[in-house]
């Protein structure tokens, strides 16, 4: 995900080039954007990172005068990274607020269940944290994408493991979701370029830190290595475990979850 002024200065030419007939959530005062993601729950630490990092960078733009004259507004609505919260949140925003566009989501499986809503309503969905292909391919006009795909990542990940630490077994750990199966899929795809099979598959479900049956399949085939897709929580418990019971591959991760 770009930072700082790098997606701050993309935001600012995409909100000013749209600017040349009235929309939603675009008064001569006020620009009004809608973010919902994990406030609360499991996964709160990308939420509460999201909304203050943009929060403090949207103060330095309307101090400064805002976007030609109109201060941004931002509307944060918690989803607990769930399904259901997401889509009646995202309804709202588009049906009661009015917003100009949607910024700052979290989540591929979040990303996904949204698409069929913003594509209607032909609202901008504007830097959504995920690199999964399902908002990439088939190109959506309303999705703006700053951030590498799940694929492109993997890619660099395998061919680092590879050729400069010369693994040879690498498996993954992942979320039984979009992100998971986006960040998987990548994988196998690097491996496969190399001639090289995925050794060691674990899941574990969606919005929990239920890792046991993941780690137990990853110990059982013993790789090298381990790609993690999963976000904080869940990882950093896998991490643990994994070293209570005296596994320790190397580990790896994709950009939008790191572990602590």
């Amino acid at each position: 995900m770009l930072r700082g002024k790098a997606w701050g200065f993309v935001l600012i030419l995409l909100l000013s080039a749209s600017f040349s007939r009235a929309e939603d959530g675009v008064t001569e005062k006020e620009i009004l954007l809608g973010m919902s993601n994990a406030q609360t729950g499991p996964v709160y630490e990308l939420g509460i990172a999201m909304k203050e990092g943009a929060t403090v960078y949207f103060n330095k733009v309307n101090a400064a005068g805002g976007v030609q004259g109109r201060k941004i507004k931002l509307i944060v609505y918690d989803d607990r990274y769930e399904f259901p919260k997401v889509i009646a949140n995202t309804r709202k925003f588009i049906e009661e607020d009015k917003v100009f566009a949607l910024f700052g989501y979290i989540g591929s499986g979040i990303s996904a269940a949204i698409v069929p809503t913003i594509t209607r309503a032909r609202v901008p969905y504007l830097f959504p944290l995920t690199g999964a292909e399902v908002i990439r391919n088939p190109v959506n006009k309303y999705i703006f994408n700053l951030r590498a795909s799940y694929a492109d990542e993997a890619e660099v990940l395998v061919d680092r493991a590879t050729r400069d630490l010369k693994l040879t077994k690498i498996g993954v750990f992942a979320q039984d979701d979009a992100m998971g199966e986006a960040g998987r899929a990548g994988l196998i795809r690097a491996l496969r370029k190399r001639n090289m099979p995925l050794v060691g598959d674990g899941k574990y479900e969606r919005n929990t830190e239920d890792v046991e049956a993941a780690l137990e399949t990853l110990v059982k085939a013993n790789p090298e290595a381990v790609m993690l897709a999963c976000p904080y929580t869940p990882c950093a418990a896998f991490l643990k475990k994994a070293r209570a019971r005296g596994f320790s591959p190397s580990s790896y991760t994709w950009g939008s979850a790191p572990p602590p």
